[in-house]
Parts: structure tokens; C-alpha cells; sequence
């Protein structure tokens, strides 16, 4: 029988979702995470605490200076253990299942309850499917799409052509109540 390890500490971010290895209890960065000096290590950061966030694994990390952005933004994300005021405030306003998407026999549904911004519902049809999954994945380079999301807040430009979707992806159910 497998030991499932409660804890695996992680040198640095994995390159790519498909190489982290995500059995585990809990994952720990070892070096703190700072953004908004390097857009490529800043995209591979944040898609790693949404594919943490989709996963329900908890992610130990600490956050070193100042958020480019404002924590609205990323408040639906597993938050640092420490990081001052701002991961103080993050880790208050974090809640599961905060920011969603899930996919249906052609369309997409987002939803958006995170604190500090109205409310968002959407429904992407089937000639968006295709293009929202390439945007996730971080290959997409539909313009449109990329700026209506990047308008809702639900994804994030980074300079030299990264971007990110924040959105998570309801990967599993039950999904708490109270969340949905």
C-alpha cells in the first residue's frame, strides 16, 4: 500500500501543471514568492495556486514585498502563511470555490463572488469553449475573449504576452454548500 505523504516540500514552482506531482496532503514552498519583477515566473506562480486552489491542496508559501495587483484579484487562491498585512487580509477573505468555472456539453459557466466586486455570472456558448480552454491552458491568443475576461477581473495580463485565467475549475464535487 502507497503512503500518501502529508507533507512535500517544493524547491521552486513547478514547470508545468502535468510535472507537479499534487499526492499530498499539503505542499510547502521552500522560497517565498514575490510578484511583479519577472511576468513569466509571475504567470507560473499564480496558474500553481489555481491548480492548488482546484485541487483543494493546501499550500504552505510565503509572500515576500508587495502585490502588483489588488488582492481582490487573487483573494479566491490559497493565500500565503505570511507576507504581512496583505497575507493577513488574504487569508481573512479567502473561501473555497470563490472564483469558478465549469465546463458543460458546450458552454462554459463562470461565477465570481469574490469580496470586493459585484457579483459575476456568465455563460460562454459553444464557439467559446475551444478558445476559453486555450486561454486557460495559456496558449489561447483570442484577443476578445482574453480582454472581456481580463475586464471581469477573471484573468490577469502580465506584459511580454502572459496572461493567466484566476478562475478555477470546479474539478470535483461536493463543493460546500455555502459556496455554491
Amino acid at each position: 500500500m502507497k503512503h500518501w505523504p502529508e507533507v512535500k516540500v517544493l524547491d521552486a514552482i513547478p514547470s508545468d501543471d502535468a510535472s507537479a506531482d499534487w499526492d499530498c496532503q499539503r505542499l510547502r514552498l521552500r522560497a517565498p514568492l514575490k510578484f511583479g519583477t519577472d511576468p513569466a515566473q509571475d504567470a507560473a506562480a499564480l496558474r500553481f495556486l489555481v491548480s492548488a486552489a482546484e485541487r483543494y491542496v493546501k499550500i504552505e508559501w510565503h509572500l515576500a514585498g508587495e502585490l502588483p495587483w489588488r488582492l481582490h484579484t487573487v483573494v479566491h487562491l490559497p493565500p500565503p502563511a505570511t507576507g504581512g498585512e496583505i497575507a493577513r487580509k488574504w487569508r481573512e477573505l479567502f473561501r473555497l470555490a470563490l472564483c469558478t468555472y465549469r465546463y458543460g456539453p458546450d458552454f462554459v459557466l463562470l461565477r465570481d463572488n469574490r469580496p470586493g466586486k459585484d457579483r459575476f455570472r456568465g455563460h460562454l456558448g459553444a464557439d467559446w469553449v475551444r478558445p476559453f480552454r486555450d486561454l486557460v491552458a495559456g496558449t489561447g491568443a483570442d484577443k476578445r475573449l482574453l480582454d472581456e475576461l481580463v475586464a471581469a477581473d477573471l484573468a490577469i495580463r502580465l506584459g511580454d504576452g502572459e496572461h493567466v485565467v484566476l478562475a478555477t475549475r470546479l474539478r470535483r464535487w461536493p463543493v460546500p454548500h455555502f459556496t455554491v
